[in-house]
């Protein structure tokens, strides 16, 4: 296969997965009743796994080694040296139970009949 054809296959395949639309169903249940058991869920879910923010380290912190740079100009040298310096770790906030939240939640709307189902392009 080329590497044309081959490239055309990959970009076609990713770009029609990213249109895949999904929704819960249950047959004989309308959208009405779907929001209601949808916000039940969400908020028995967030009832046994709450909110928890804690801080989690993106990048650690690393130090810097001085150093110097030096020039010559008309037979004169000049030097500057930058002293070594801390560069503090990046962190972020992130919500421990959103994993539990989200599983407790799919859990909630298949013990309620529902299931996930992809639905089919509009168009």
């Amino acid at each position: 296969m080329k590497i044309k054809q081959w490239y055309f296959l990959v970009l076609a395949s990713v770009v029609l997965t990213g249109c895949a639309h999904y929704q819960w169903q249950q047959s004989g249940k309308d959208e009405e009743t779907r929001k209601q058991d949808s916000y039940a869920c969400e908020k028995e879910a967030a009832q046994l796994y709450p909110v928890i923010l804690a801080r989690q380290f993106i990048d650690d912190g690393f130090y810097s080694e001085p150093f110097t740079r030096c020039t010559t100009l008309a037979n004169k040298t000049t030097c500057t040296t930058t002293p070594g310096f801390w560069h503090r770790p990046i962190t972020a906030l992130k919500d421990v139970n959103e994993d539990n939240r989200d599983r407790a939640f799919r859990k909630c709307m298949e013990a309620r009949g529902w299931t996930w189902q992809k639905m089919d392009d509009p168009r």
